[in-house]
């Protein structure tokens, strides 16, 4: 009998399965690659990105830069090729800003990738910032507050705004006004995450 990791690399064709595929340790998502059910919401971070095969990658400080995490992923015709979550040597995600940060790239995350059926399917980015957009843009200022950054410009961004209510919707439910967390709060359960 093989176990699910087994039958997922058994899946990828052995493509990505024992080891990371390219630099940084990303893993390519590919299309077709079936992934189980949850029976509930996924709560560890851990769990959630290994349903869609995409490592956390540790990086010292220097490779980050000033970033808490980063989610870095690279697409070639409309197709992923390459994604992983980068954090600082020495994290605890289930702790803390570094927990709040890795649900934040999670956010980046459910752009990228979409599932089907149980089956992964490879997105363009912008499939929920672009989706809520006017919301997020008229809780902005709302939202820039929860983990100020020093660029605006970058923070107010709709893919940054999104993250940020995917990280505040697990982490600090409160903070998110009823009006946003009911209208993301679907989608954010439909992709089993804890909210």
């Amino acid at each position: 009998m093989k176990t699910g990791t087994e039958l997922l690399c058994d899946l990828f064709k052995g493509v990505g399965c024992d080891g990371p595929v390219g630099q940084g340790g990303g893993r390519i998502l590919a299309a077709n690659l079936v992934v189980y059910e949850p029976t509930g919401p996924v709560q560890s971070p851990h769990e959630w990105l290994n349903r869609y095969q995409i490592p956390i990658v540790q990086q010292s400080p220097a490779e980050l830069g000033t970033a808490l995490a980063r989610f870095r992923c690279r697409a070639k015709g409309g197709v992923i090729e390459y994604a992983a979550v980068e954090i600082p040597r020495g994290s605890d995600i289930d702790k803390g800003i570094d927990r709040w940060s890795v649900w934040h790239e999670i956010g980046h995350a459910l752009d990228y990738v979409s599932c089907a059926n149980g089956i992964i399917v490879p997105m363009l980015h912008g499939q929920f910032s672009t989706l809520h957009v006017d919301l997020l843009r008229q809780h902005q200022e709302a939202i820039i507050e929860w983990h100020p950054h020093s660029n605006r410009a970058y923070k107010t961004q709709p893919c940054e705004l999104w993250a940020e209510t995917v990280a505040a919707s697990i982490c600090e439910s409160w903070r998110v006004p009823p009006a946003l967390m009911q209208a993301v709060r679907p989608d954010l359960v439909r992709w089993y995450l804890p909210v």
